[in-house]
């Protein structure tokens, strides 16, 4: 049995504050973050879209995928287990 069932991760999340999520025709939730790098007089250089989800809840989730996070779609720039693996981050950027 795991430490962290994929179901009760994605309980989690959701209760949260979480956003739908949607790839293919699978939904789930995640908390998705935007993370902005300030620059000079505090403008915003650059920006880390990251997406956290329960490991195996998306089964085509992907390096340069696409899912659709909170009505908006992404494409999967990079992906990391964390949380001993219970949880995954899905590094995005806007998809055109």
């Amino acid at each position: 049995m795991a430490l962290h069932p994929p179901a009760l991760v994605e309980h989690q999340l959701k209760i949260s504050g979480g956003v739908p999520v949607r790839q293919g025709t699978t939904t789930t939730w995640g908390s998705l973050d935007f993370l902005g790098a300030g620059g000079l007089s505090g403008t915003v250089v650059g920006e880390s879209i990251e997406l956290r989800l329960a490991t195996g809840i998306l089964p085509e989730l992907a390096i340069d995928s696409y899912l659709t996070a909170d009505g908006k779609r992404y494409r999967v720039r990079d992906l990391q287990k964390e949380n001993d693996g219970a949880e995954i981050v899905a590094y995005l950027a806007e998809a055109d």
